[in-house]
């Protein structure tokens, strides 16, 4: 048990080791490739920034069209002065304004001296080409006066009528720092994050940590920029000017991920990049990694003191079950032989009770068959006694008279021939009361089987003056049934009514289906049946009607009390009657489904 237990715990420490690492690299990996797609869009908005930025210095500068415009207040010929245009700069990091001539001297300033403003033109002016309207350059910001360390220098070239160039320039001196950090803040996703910029002649124009290398290119040789990006193909792939992302291995420092797009300014293109270190990105991994393996520390040693509680708990238990063995046997065979006993018993019960269930329908129904034959036997008592009579007269006619008429012998055996049919038509209609043959139930529609039916009988309807109501309906009445039964307990319910309007009437034939049975009534407006009356109609040989036998009802009651319905009359009289069948959906007649499936 315990080797189990061991190799258990090294499973576990095995898999969870496994799961951690696996788990920890995937999303280490899901993190980085999520952070340099934001990366990427952040460095894509923070371009359009940027040239945002230079083209609202363009137009501020564009307005200054004339020498008037650095007076006080525009000098009256201006639509806007320079101290404006320098107040409204003044966020981005504006510190001069100024203009020069067409030999590059500066000939009106807004804030300095023309000669401290002109040293720091000369310096940067260097890094403009001649064919540029707008033109950027950078100076070390030698002069404390401005309290930076780094200078931007934005200048336009004024322009003649019909498109000339007149060679004089306005120009705007920026804080380059300052404007740099407006960029950084919008662009970092990572508070240790960091955004650059470079031309497209490789010159690092911004760099927030390394101002010293400004206004130099990053791919010569000087150890202060290769030594930094040893290996690393990020740069060349910045002055593609196409937008992407990649990685810095910086020696003596973390490794850096990196997004980059490119930006046009002055005609110039330029490209933004946005890096953070990886270390920073992926910390929030590497706890999780830690916190992981703590979480799996802690359920190892949770299982390892489950374990040691519940094999304590199982050897105590064992050697309780071992020591109880031999009671739990006994008890095992006595509880066998208790069961076998009592089993014998109920299979005793059961075949006693079976044979006392099958002794009392027996006499049950020899009850009810005698019942019917005395019945029978009064009924035909008196057709009998009528035959008896009439053969002895007959046989004294033909004794005495040897000249008999033959027409009064014709009455006396027509006479006879009419109560030995009445005898076998009692005799007919016990027989079906008695021994009903066995039932074939099929699901049947009676929508389609009260329907045939009033078609059928929709002839002998016209002809006794009754007219007949059923149907239509959108849907089927299904039940299982014996069609031929069901149609004989229609077929006299639908006769009996035709017999109870003699001078005509209506005749209604519904149907309705609920969840577990189903209805057919048959009602009529003809004579009705007294109160007192309703009670009898289902007896065998009670009849209202003269020359009836009285025993069609009773046929329809027993018919549908073997299908487990219900069958209900309700009458009164001069408002007709009506009859009720409900009939279950599902017959409870398990062996009469086999036998119909047996038969078809």
């Amino acid at each position: 048990m315990r080797v189990v237990v061991r190799l258990v715990v090294v499973l576990l420490v095995g898999v969870l080791s496994g799961l951690a690492v696996f788990f920890w690299m995937h999303t280490e990996r899901a993190t980085v490739d999520q952070f340099q797609r934001s990366s990427l869009i952040l460095a894509r908005l923070g371009a359009k920034r940027v040239e945002a930025i230079f083209v609202r210095i363009e137009k501020h500068l564009s307005n200054l069209s004339g020498p008037a415009c650095f007076m006080p207040g525009g000098g009256g010929r201006c639509p806007v002065s320079a101290e404006e245009v320098l107040a409204e700069l003044r966020p981005l990091g504006a510190v001069e304004l100024f203009r020069t001539n067409e030999t590059g001297g500066v000939s009106a300033t807004v804030a300095f001296d023309a000669q401290t403003v002109e040293g720091i033109f000369k310096r940067a002016l260097g890094s403009c080409e001649p064919e540029q309207t707008l033109c950027f350059g950078l100076t070390d910001g030698s002069s404390r006066l401005f309290g930076t360390e780094q200078l931007a220098l934005v200048s336009l070239e004024q322009k003649r009528g019909r498109g000339g160039r007149s060679g004089s320039r306005v120009a705007a001196i920026f804080d380059w720092n300052m404007l740099g950090e407006l960029v950084n803040a919008e662009v970092a996703l990572d508070p240790k994050g960091l955004a650059w910029i470079l031309d497209q002649d490789g010159r690092l124009l911004y760099h927030p940590s390394n101002p010293d290398v400004c206004n130099e290119g990053v791919q010569r040789t000087d150890e202060r920029c290769h030594v930094c990006h040893k290996g690393s193909m990020v740069s060349g792939k910045m002055l593609t000017g196409e937008p992407g992302v990649g990685a810095i291995d910086v020696e003596g420092s973390v490794r850096k991920l990196v997004a980059f797009s490119s930006l046009m300014v002055g005609g110039r293109r330029w490209s933004l990049a946005v890096a953070a270190p990886y270390t920073s990105v992926v910390a929030g991994n590497r706890r999780v990694l830690i916190l992981a393996i703590l979480i799996s520390s802690v359920l190892i040693g949770l299982f390892l003191l489950v374990t040691y509680f519940l094999d304590r708990e199982n050897r105590r238990q064992i050697a309780a079950l071992s020591e109880n063995q031999e009671t739990i046997h006994r008890l095992n065979t006595e509880l066998e032989t208790k069961v076998r006993d009592r089993t014998l018993e109920l299979y005793r019960l059961y075949n006693e009770i079976s044979d006392f269930r099958r002794k009392h329908e027996s006499r049950e129904r020899l009850a009810i068959i005698g019942e019917l034959a005395a019945m029978v036997a009064h009924e035909i008592r008196t057709p009998l006694n009528s035959l008896a009579i009439g053969s002895e007269r007959l046989d004294r006619k033909l004794r005495a008279d040897s000249d008999i008429n033959l027409q009064e012998a014709r009455e006396m055996v027509r006479s006879q021939i009419f109560e030995v049919r009445r005898i076998n038509e009692y005799i007919e209609q016990y027989l079906k009361l008695a021994r009903l043959p066995r039932r074939r139930l099929v699901r049947s529609d009676l929508n389609k089987l009260v329907g045939d039916l009033t078609k059928f009988l929709e002839v002998e309807g016209e002809r006794l003056g009754v007219r007949l109501h059923f149907g239509p309906f959108q849907r089927p009445v299904v039940a299982e049934i014996d069609e031929d039964q069901i149609r004989q307990v229609l077929l006299n319910l639908i006769v009996n009514a035709f017999q109870a309007m003699p001078g005509g009437g209506d005749l209604y034939a519904e149907t309705e289906s609920q969840d577990d049975h189903v209805t057919i009534l048959i009602s009529d407006t003809g004579v009705g049946i007294a109160k007192e009356q309703i009670d009898d109609v289902f007896k065998p040989f009670f009849t209202t009607r003269e020359g009836g036998t009285g025993l069609g009802l009773a046929i329809c009651a027993r018919i549908v009390s073997e299908h487990h319905g219900s069958l209900v009359c309700e009458s009164e009289v001069g408002h007709g009657t009506a009859f009720r069948i409900e009939l279950p959906v599902v017959s409870p007649d398990e062996d009469s489904r086999e036998s119909d499936r047996a038969r078809r």
